[in-house]
């Protein structure tokens, strides 16, 4: 999904002056994702303080380059248990489907299939690894038995060596003793 993005697509977002709530639910997911802390602004209400991402998310977008490498590169085999709390509602809500994103943005649609597929990677990842490590140790014990195979069929190979010059040592002195014999005749 990444790669259907461009610099230009990324550069629109970020030059949105009211963006779409689409849009800013987008911004806001991905700047939680790369651990981006929004601003508090002030509410509708008197005393209000209300988190806001689009600032933090705008100025995540200024290298959009960068911005996209940092996605493509994201090290999504250590994401967190609180991280993947943190998305579950918005992955459940259906607001944030890129069904819905895409009615405003193709380049968010983007960022939303990216969000949705690290998400469902944390968990096949965590299934896959005990039976990864369980390969590991697998794989170890090969190595040591084949290691000890290996050495086996040296110290095999030397004795069959060993075997070989006393036969030839039997078959020499065997011939010389029939000689000496037939000459004593």
């Amino acid at each position: 999904s990444l790669k259907a993005l461009n610099k230009n697509d990324i550069t629109e977002v970020r030059a949105l002056k009211r963006p779409p709530a689409g849009v800013i639910l987008v911004l806001e997911v991905i700047c939680i994702v790369k651990d981006i802390k929004p601003n508090k602004v002030a509410g509708s209400k008197p005393g209000e303080k209300v988190l806001d991402y689009w600032e933090p998310g705008r100025l995540m977008l200024s290298d959009p380059g960068a911005f996209l490498t940092s996605l493509m590169n994201y090290d999504k085999e250590n994401m967190t248990e609180a991280l993947i709390a943190k998305l579950e509602p918005y992955i459940n809500n259906p607001n944030f489907q890129p069904a819905k994103i895409i009615t405003v943005s193709k380049a968010c649609t983007s960022l939303c299939m990216w969000v949705h597929a690290i998400y469902k990677y944390y968990f096949v990842y965590r299934a896959v690894m005990p039976k990864k490590a369980a390969l590991a140790v697998a794989k170890a014990k090969l190595d040591e038995t084949e290691a000890v195979l290996a050495q086996a069929k040296a110290r095999m190979q030397q004795v069959m060596d060993r075997l070989a010059v006393l036969e030839q040592t039997l078959q020499e002195t065997m011939d010389r003793k029939n000689e000496l014999e037939a000459n004593s005749r």
